[in-house]
């Protein structure tokens, strides 16, 4: 008959006593308040009524963007449709270049 392990300290026998940070290794929090905005462009097939596309653009809105939205909603529409597989008469996708 085996007799059960034997335990000194801490869970696994090493290590016992309390674990805290070490005064020099606290970080201190911090907080970063902003506004995020949204734009998504849905391409929808009138056919079938199925959605064929979807392309969204995520940012901060700052105070540029807030005292000129038409530059920024353009730039955003712009960034989307740069990433738009195909171009305008043709049925055959875009390869991108390698990056």
């Amino acid at each position: 008959r085996t007799s059960p392990p034997v335990y000194y300290g801490g869970y696994y026998g090493y290590r016992s006593g309390m674990y805290v940070g070490w005064p020099g290794y606290v970080e201190p929090g911090y907080v970063d308040n902003y506004t995020e905005g949204t734009i998504s462009v849905d391409m929808v097939d009138r056919r079938t009524d199925q959605m064929i596309w979807e392309g969204t653009a995520v940012g901060r809105i700052d105070s540029e963007f807030r005292n000129n939205p038409d530059q920024g909603v353009r730039k955003a529409v712009g960034a989307i449709f740069g990433k738009y597989p195909y171009v305008a008469g043709s049925s055959v996708p875009v390869i991108p270049a390698a990056q």
